[in-house]
């Protein structure tokens, strides 16, 4: 029983009438052997979750500040890097929002339409909300494997969009041309959201629109590199998705 003063409290007499339901002390101690061995082993893959998060930021930098770098298959040095523009790396769309009064733009929709709120994981192959054929027309078509940027509010929220689908106008979505590896772009998107973030306008909300977007400046390899540092990091993102899920459900089960 919390008590009704302004801050809320717990009083010693509440706590001496609570009643429980208590085994025995041998059963007691099986019980928590039991909790503090699950316990334990959530802690452990969480230390190596946060390791493997740790390790990604550090491999980011090195990487896009060209510390490391990758060989051919005859371990030769890829070319130098070149200065470029998102521009340069595919078509630059801003998403909208069909209108939400006509409903047979959404009702039994089967094209992911992504929010802000959706980006919360690498891939994007579904979402909660989806879009018919008809309000896919009224919205911005986008093709698998395009890369989503979050550019108003939350800025730099990245994502690769696995399906055809559309996306609202906080993201600004690039459609990578056939010299750009979709999987690199979406590094370099994540390597350089500080960056997004300093080119917002300080209005009474932080917006980056689509030509700030579109000019930002950036350093990009060759296409074969592209792609080796690409599947690189996506080995490491997928570790960390694997032990993301084994925490989730490990936690789950302890509840």
């Amino acid at each position: 029983a919390v008590g009704t003063t302004s801050v809320a409290a717990v009083y010693p007499k509440d706590l001496n009438s609570m009643k429980f339901w208590i085994p025995s002390a041998n059963e007691q101690q099986k019980i928590g052997a039991f909790f503090k061995q699950l316990d334990d082993t959530i802690d452990l893959h969480q230390y190596q979750l946060d390791n493997y998060k740790v390790l990604k930021k550090a491999l980011l930098k090195k990487i896009f500040n060209q510390e490391l770098r990758f060989k051919d298959e005859h371990g030769n040095d890829y070319p130098k890097w070149i200065n470029k523009t998102v521009n340069d790396i595919g078509d630059v769309v801003t998403g909208t929002t069909p209108s939400t009064q006509e409903k047979t733009y959404y009702n039994n929709g089967v094209y992911p339409w992504v929010t802000p709120t959706d980006i919360d994981r690498k891939n994007i192959n579904s979402t909660p909300r989806k879009l018919t054929e008809q309000g896919l027309s009224k919205g911005r078509v986008l093709p698998e494997n395009t890369i989503l940027v979050t550019c108003i509010a939350s800025i730099g929220k990245n994502a690769i969009l696995k399906q055809k689908g559309s996306c609202n106008q906080q993201i600004n979505a690039i459609v990578c041309n056939e010299k750009h590896n979709y999987e690199f772009v979406y590094y370099l998107m994540e390597k350089n959201t500080e960056v997004l973030k300093s080119l917002a306008g300080k209005g009474t909300m932080d917006i980056v629109n689509k030509d700030t977007f579109s000019k930002m400046q950036i350093t990009i390899p060759c296409l074969e590199e592209q792609v080796r540092i690409g599947e690189f990091l996506s080995l490491l993102e997928g570790k960390i998705e694997d032990e993301q899920k084994l925490v989730n459900l490990m936690k789950k089960q302890k509840k």
